[in-house]
């Protein structure tokens, strides 16, 4: 065990032996009496008589007896290697040397760079030697343990906020680490941006007082090309949905409510407001149309052929062979169910590139349907008429 004293190169025992105190107080009347076993065995050392006095030591100097020692109450210890000034007195368990200054029991003297203060509350910098200083008065650090800086910081490892952070090691680099927290001491406010780590497990972010939302994160796999999709309940994860990127279809303008849908261009559609179609199935539009249309002229025999390819709806003449007789037409269009409507129409002629009878309109007895072939046709009876065909238009609602 050592102790040191520092030591400013005044040689007066009794000056030392005001400052060190080691041991109990002996009477000062008298020869010294033995000493008892010291506690610490670094102090057991032979003692000489000691003077009466501090006084009386201090005026038999070298020649009393104490020469280049130190005189404690009850203690003499004899001197080592003399100190010089600045060093300290170290006590090796015999003799008292002169030691530079260095651990706990050192000394010395701090002062601040360029005479100045300290800055109430800034952060303190070493200045250089032994001096120190507060660089920036605007980087602050309270009481309560909450930093200001002035400038920025840089981290040449990670940066860890809130609670111990368990997942970085001594060695990670380049990262944050954020204990998760309630929202508890957060306001979104006006000009101010922020983002924290959340007790639900995402990372909460306010943007100019805007409400919290979570910052969207993942997904960890995915196929290139493929469109990701919101996973879990908190809306913050990513996942590979399988909808390929290139095959998914977009409005080519906001689709009006109930519109029918059609195609604009590649993948692209829009809406019409001419024709909707309601969720009770309700159809309306302001005009039908069929995707063919026929236009045939009946052959020249009974029955009077019309070939109609699958129109499910357009004209057709039947010939005056089949007066009295029978009209197939011929049409894909027709099934057991459809709804078959036939017009008689004098007006088509220039459709069907044929004079249409009108004679008899007065006197034809009105066509029906009297058979069908599911796929194929449907047949026409007819009444008396000449000169002319008949002329007929045709719808075929399935």
């Amino acid at each position: 065990m050592s102790h040191r004293l520092s030591w400013s190169g005044v040689a007066s025992a009794v000056a030392v032996a005001a400052v060190l105190l080691l041991a109990a107080p002996v009477s000062r009347a008298g020869p010294a009496p033995t000493p008892s076993p010291s506690p610490s065995p670094s102090l057991a050392v032979p003692l000489a008589p000691l003077p009466a006095s501090l006084a009386e030591a201090a005026r038999q100097g070298p020649s009393g007896g104490y020469a280049n020692g130190l005189i404690f109450p009850g203690l003499a210890v004899a001197l080592g290697t003399a100190p010089t000034s600045g060093q300290c007195l170290e006590y090796n368990g015999t003799v008292i040397t002169g030691a530079a200054c260095s651990g706990g029991g050192g000394g010395g003297t701090v002062t601040v760079v360029g005479g100045g203060s300290l800055t109430s509350t800034a952060i303190v910098t070493g200045g250089g030697t032994t001096t120190i200083q507060t660089p920036s008065g605007g980087s602050t650090l309270d009481s309560s343990g909450n930093m200001i800086l002035a400038g920025s910081l840089t981290a040449g490892g990670s940066l860890a906020a809130g609670s111990s952070c368990t997942p970085m090691g001594a060695s990670a680099h380049g990262g944050v680490c954020m204990g998760e927290n309630a929202s508890t001491g957060w306001t979104p406010t006006a000009g101010f941006t922020y983002f924290r780590a959340d007790s639900g497990h995402t990372i909460q972010a306010s943007v100019n007082g805007g409400s919290e939302a979570p910052l969207t994160q993942g997904p960890t796999s995915d196929t290139s090309g493929n469109l990701a999709s919101f996973s879990g309940t908190a809306g913050a994860v990513l996942a590979d949905s399988g909808v390929v990127a290139a095959n998914v279809i977009t409005d080519a303008s906001n689709l009006g409510a109930a519109g029918i849908v059609y195609q604009t261009g590649n993948k692209t559609v829009a809406a019409t407001t001419a024709a909707t179609l309601t969720s009770g199935g309700t159809l309306t539009a302001t005009l039908y149309a069929t995707a063919t249309k026929c236009a045939a002229a009946g052959s020249a025999a009974n029955p009077s052929l019309v070939a109609c390819s699958a129109a499910p709806a357009g004209f057709f003449s039947c010939a005056t062979n089949a007066s009295t007789g029978t009209c197939v037409v011929s049409t894909t269009a027709v099934t057991a169910n459809s709804v078959i409507q036939i017009q008689p129409d004098s007006t088509l002629g220039t459709a069907l590139s044929v004079t249409c009878n009108t004679t008899a309109d007065s006197a034809l007895t009105a066509p029906r349907v009297s058979a069908r072939s599911a796929g194929t046709s449907f047949t026409i009876t007819l009444g008396t008429f000449s000169t002319n065909p008949v002329c007929f238009s045709y719808i075929v609602i399935n």
